[in-house]
């Protein structure tokens, strides 16, 4: 999981049939899902610096490594 600089959770959720990132809010609420087309999500973070709006993903069965352009900025400590 990894978290963005509005406090929004950013989980890999393994429902099968289903591959998804789900973003939740601070209160819980479920904002976004993000379908994968393939792959169990492993790991996910997003990148920093001038990439730090993409969402990196990686996968297993297959092995994958995804980036999803978003319109927010991860959180991290400098």
């Amino acid at each position: 999981m990894t978290m963005n600089r509005e406090g929004n959770l950013y989980v890999a959720a393994h429902a099968n049939p289903a591959r998804l990132i789900v973003a939740i809010d601070p209160s819980g609420k479920v904002i976004k899902e993000f379908p994968l087309p393939e792959g169990l999500t492993t790991n996910l973070g997003f990148g920093r610096g001038e990439d730090a709006a993409s969402l990196y993903v990686t996968t297993a069965a297959p092995w994958g490594l995804w980036r999803i352009k978003t319109n927010k900025t991860g959180f991290y400590l400098n």
